[in-house]
């Protein structure tokens, strides 16, 4: 989890993680200080676009999860600590490449 913050963390509070242990959910959203224990409030400002965006990132660079709509995912019923960090490095290279 913090890996993944780390590699938001120039999106800022516009970038939220939610979920426990490896079933996680990165949000983008479009506004600051949104509350990130009301899903209401992240489905309310999340960035479609961004999204969107991320979701395809992730497909073509070996990270599925159902769809940019459901933004929660498994990185692996049997996940090391190598697939956290690379999932992490795709995430941050997706913030820089949007920055």
């Amino acid at each position: 989890r913090e890996k993944l913050e780390e590699a938001l963390s120039p999106l800022g509070g516009r970038a939220l993680i939610t979920g426990l242990g490896s079933m996680i959910g990165v949000h983008i959203l479009t506004e600051e200080g949104v509350d990130p224990s009301k899903p209401e409030g992240i489905m309310k400002f999340r960035d479609k676009a961004l999204m969107e965006a991320l979701h395809l990132w992730s497909l073509n660079h070996g990270f599925a999860y159902l769809s940019p709509d459901s933004p929660h995912l498994f990185l692996s019923t049997s996940h090391s600590l190598e697939d956290v960090d690379e999932f992490a490095e795709v995430i941050k290279a997706f913030v820089k490449e949007i920055l």
